[in-house]
């Protein structure tokens, strides 16, 4: 049986990306994941996350907030 967190994760990830959301959505998973880093004067930033369900979230955030084919 599936832990109650799972079951959340998985009903979130399943919803429509509303473009209109997209950047609030994935700034709660930076804060939550994120890590940014300052290397050789270069940003990144760093997201972990065990859940590929939430990673593939994540990405498809990325592309919709930022409009990235």
């Amino acid at each position: 049986m599936a832990s109650y967190a799972s079951e959340v994760k998985k009903e979130l990830t399943s919803l429509e990306v509303h473009p209109e959301h997209a950047k609030a959505e994935l700034a709660a998973f930076l804060r939550m994941n994120g890590v940014l880093n300052l290397h050789d004067h270069q940003f990144s930033l760093d997201i972990t996350t065990e859940n590929p369900a939430i990673a593939r979230r994540i990405f498809k955030l990325i592309k919709v907030a930022y409009g990235i084919e």
